[in-house]
């Protein structure tokens, strides 16, 4: 499916979907605000609140672990993304050469995460209205990571040359029975997080740096 810009017509029947709505605290948080990496997000109670930082030459990784097995959020950040070309790439090469979406979990555990479902899901206006950025990708699926099964989503978002990709893997329920509710029950818990999600959208951005500065606070 192609990007769709956010001054696209759409029909206003269009929901955003449950995993991006902000659906309230589903217990205790805090939120964790980078400056150089430019976002603001909401993490679980037990989640690490201080980042694994692996830096590249073309991006930046935050790594996020959280209490329970298969529970993993990582944040790619890329200051020189060049509007127009394929963003797809970023996601489609490791799953071409991996298997997996996160080359990051990748070369974390052996053996390695396996995909057991997934699907693009597109843009979502509204959601690209309420963040600011020009293009969206939003992807969902299902894996088993370690010994878990986890619900597995990745969203990628560009605003001008800036470019972010947020992997979210979530330990679920899945195959235990009561499918449709346990569904339900991971994409609240994914709108948690990408509901509160915040961007400082700049134009020119500096440099990211390895030690990035970070803020954190207790969500209410």
């Amino acid at each position: 499916m192609n990007a769709r810009h956010a001054d696209d017509s759409e029909s206003p029947q269009v929901l955003t979907p449950l995993w991006l709505q902000s659906t309230g605290l589903l217990g205790a948080s805090t939120i964790v605000t980078n400056d150089d990496l430019c976002y603001s997000i909401c993490l679980f109670e037990g989640w690490a609140a201080e980042p694994e930082v692996r830096p590249s030459a073309m991006q930046i990784d935050h790594l996020y672990q959280g209490w329970a097995p298969g529970d993993w959020l990582v944040v790619s950040f890329m200051p020189g993304a060049v509007p127009g070309h394929n963003m797809l790439n970023w996601v489609e090469v490791p799953l071409k050469t991996l298997g997996f979406p996160s080359i990051q979990l990748t070369a974390k555990f052996q053996p390695a995460p396996e995909l057991l479902a997934w699907k693009h899901e597109g843009d979502n206006p509204g959601y690209m209205a309420k963040v600011g950025v020009e293009e969206m990708h939003g992807f969902t699926g299902l894996a088993r990571i370690g010994d878990a099964i986890a619900r597995v989503y990745v969203l990628m978002l560009r605003k001008a040359n800036l470019a972010w990709m947020f992997f979210l893997s979530l330990h679920s329920q899945a195959g235990g029975g009561n499918e449709l509710a346990t569904l339900r029950d991971d994409h609240r818990r994914a709108g948690m997080v990408f509901g509160a999600l915040r961007l400082a959208l700049t134009a020119e951005s500096a440099p990211p740096k390895a030690s990035s500065r970070r803020r954190t606070r207790r969500a209410r």
